[in-house]
């Protein structure tokens, strides 16, 4: 009998990208592990005494770099290769991130 997690391993979607004139890419769903790293970077600076995170915009600015990073597989690109690229790349690197935020239905 197969593994029924098995459907939560490997899941590789290609994806149009209007940012990058058209340009397809190929993503991979993040493991637990990896989510858990990008998560640690968005709370690094801890919470405030009211309990909510501390939000520092170098630390998510990092944080999606890295899961797109990690979620790349065609091209495949390390960090600091993104980080390298120009500011105008952010526009393709939101749209990939709003490609790989979990979608929450309507009247939830």
């Amino acid at each position: 009998m197969a593994n029924p997690f098995n459907i939560f391993a490997g899941q590789e979607t290609k994806h149009k990208i209007a940012a990058l004139q058209g340009a397809e890419v190929t993503l991979k769903t993040l493991s637990i592990a990896e989510s858990a790293e990008v998560e640690a970077l968005v709370y690094s600076k801890g919470f405030g005494e009211d309990g909510k995170p501390i939000i520092d915009i170098p630390s998510i600015n990092q944080a999606k770099l890295m899961r797109v990073s990690k979620a790349l597989v065609n091209p495949k690109m390390s960090v600091k290769e993104l980080e390298a690229l120009g500011v105008g790349s952010m526009e393709a690197i939101d749209e990939l991130i709003e490609i790989m935020s979990p979608k929450v239905a309507e009247g939830n």
